[in-house]
């Protein structure tokens, strides 16, 4: 039976990730699996060409290949927000994905920036992925699904996306036609996702003035073994005491607000609606906060 490989990787590592080509994508899990397996505290890494091209699915003598994608990688830009308890402002950071790469006698150095390095080691929202699972995709959008579906498993949905934002994080802005985006980026990648892993996943759509304006991912499993049992755990979600508080004095105030409008009854199940998807969306909106403050 093959050893499962799991990568704990970080939220915020999902997102930008999917500025990579599929096999850059493939290549960077590899590489942070590989740097935590052995421990964060070296300053640069070591893999094999025949483990590291085994795992992407690639073969090891096409040396231009893999230096392609590892190149790629080294180029790829990534930027995130700490937030400061005890200052007005967020602090920025930005780095690249990785610091440096020798391919050097069959073998792969590599290093990170040591502020990428920290998050790597001690993340505290993160997805599992199984290295040998997602082996098996040959999209993109299909992997790029995938991890925001592993990033959500716990609580089985994700809040209402608006198209744009959902554009963004599937790495593909330049989709401006609903058809194509249902097609390419929905239909097409579900199919593979709920045939390749344990997942079974579907969406709805809402429309804002006739046009599909926002899109939420449901997301069942189906775990039929101990190991994907194990797979599918992580960290459950656990929103601050003030996330909290915030979210319930809408709530208070949004519900007030249909009481008020039972008087018209033409207009209060829209008001009812539309109460629903406020929440909904703050529910979304506390776990990203949750997110920021935590990285």
């Amino acid at each position: 039976m093959s050893v499962r490989k799991i990568l704990n990787k970080p939220r915020f590592t999902i997102q930008i990730g999917t500025k990579l080509s599929l096999f850059q994508k493939k290549a960077w899990n590899i590489l942070s699996y590989n740097a935590l397996k052995n421990g964060m505290d070296s300053e640069s890494f070591t893999i094999t060409i025949s483990e590291f091209s085994t795992l992407l699915g690639v073969n090891e003598k096409n040396h231009s290949r893999l230096q392609e994608i590892l190149r790629d990688i080294v180029y790829c830009p990534v930027e995130w927000e700490i937030l400061n308890p005890n200052k007005r402002r967020s602090t920025w950071v930005a780095t690249t994905l990785l610091s440096h790469v020798i391919v050097e006698d069959s073998v792969i150095h590599y290093s990170y920036a040591s502020i990428l390095k920290e998050v790597l080691k001690n993340p505290e929202i993160y997805a599992k992925i199984d290295l040998l699972i997602q082996k098996k995709f040959v999209s993109k959008h299909s992997l790029s699904l995938w991890e925001i579906c592993l990033d959500y498993i716990n609580i089985k949905q994700t809040g209402w996306i608006s198209v744009e934002q959902f554009l963004n994080l599937m790495g593909a802005s330049h989709y401006n036609d609903w058809r194509n985006i249902k097609r390419k980026l929905l239909q097409e990648p579900i199919q593979e996702i709920n045939k390749a892993t344990y997942l079974k996943i579907s969406y709805k759509t809402q429309r804002t003035a006739r046009r599909i304006s926002h899109i939420k991912i449901l997301i069942n499993t189906e775990a039929n073994s101990v190991e994907e049992v194990a797979a599918i755990e992580s960290k459950p979600r656990q929103l601050a005491p003030e996330v909290i508080a915030t979210e319930k004095a809408w709530e208070d105030d949004l519900q007030r607000q249909v009481r008020e409008s039972k008087a018209d009854q033409k207009g209060h199940q829209e008001k009812k609606d539309e109460v629903q998807n406020l929440i909904e969306n703050l529910k979304f909106a506390s776990l990203k906060k949750l997110s920021k403050s935590e990285d």
